[in-house]
């Protein structure tokens, strides 16, 4: 039987993991492959249709049998309510140059972080 146990935090989940609380869990590629890594976790699929850049061994869903299986995370940058167009625009001009830099983007593809 699988029940859902809600963490924080991805790290939560890992040593949750890793101490044996529970058998397994959905997390990031992120925070399981340090512990993957470290050999205190295995990891047995990525949810993604394409295989990780950061993990280019561990098979999809899809090729594990489950081909309905894709799913993706994202980051979001928030702000309050209300910020005016113009101020908005600095910011975004920022991120959208240093996403568009090979040097943030093999950063982000670490392990730690998966574009």
């Amino acid at each position: 039987m699988v029940r859902h146990a809600p963490f924080r935090a991805g790290g939560e989940v890992i040593n949750a993991v890793v101490s044996g609380t529970i058998s397994v869990a959905c997390t990031t590629v992120g925070s399981a492959k340090v512990a993957a890594e470290t050999g205190r976790a295995q990891i047995i699929a990525v949810s993604t249709a394409q295989r990780s850049t950061a993990l280019p061994e561990t098979p999809t869903f899809a090729e594990s049998g489950f081909p309905d299986i894709d799913i993706t995370s994202w980051i979001a940058i928030f702000g309050p309510a209300g910020i005016p167009g113009p101020v908005l625009e600095v910011p975004a001009a920022a991120f959208g140059r240093a996403m568009a830099d090979a040097g943030v983007q093999a950063r982000l593809v670490c392990g730690r972080c998966v574009l």
